[in-house]
């Protein structure tokens, strides 16, 4: 649910913002221009081991994306 968000980049609002939008997370990637396991890692919970945190300049990347 959109009230549930947290402002700026947080694993979930990546996902939240990429499945809302019908993209997958291999389509994100070719936009990005990173691998697929980047955007996979990028949306995997903070206390996983394999979470990496988005760079804030991919960040704003993706969100201009959907402008």
């Amino acid at each position: 649910m959109m009230n549930d968000l947290e402002i700026g980049y947080t694993p979930r609002n990546l996902k939240f913002i990429r499945q809302n939008s019908g993209k997958t997370q291999k389509e994100i990637a070719d936009v990005l221009e990173v691998a697929l396991i980047t955007v996979q890692r990028w949306e995997m919970p903070v206390n996983v081991n394999s979470h990496v945190d988005m760079p804030y300049k991919k960040w704003l990347e993706f969100i201009e994306y959907f402008k």
